[in-house]
């Protein structure tokens, strides 16, 4: 879970950093671009309980030693 928050901060990072002006893209995607960074700009710092309590479950049920078997 923990690489999956660093690749979010890095693609909020990156989409952030460029300027759209300066591309010929369209204004439908350069909104579509906007909503996303919005999107993880809100997620920033979130936790998905769900998604920390599916983990541990899984981790501790013995399924995951499991399925390398």
């Amino acid at each position: 879970m923990n690489k999956f928050y660093k690749v979010t901060a890095q693609l909020e990072q990156s989409l952030g950093g460029i300027s759209y002006d300066k591309l010929d893209i369209s204004d439908e995607v350069k909104e579509h671009v906007e909503l996303v960074l919005a999107q993880f700009r809100r997620a920033n710092g979130r936790v998905d309980e769900l998604a920390v309590r599916l983990s541990y479950l899984y981790y501790n049920s013995g399924s995951f030693n499991k399925v390398g078997s």
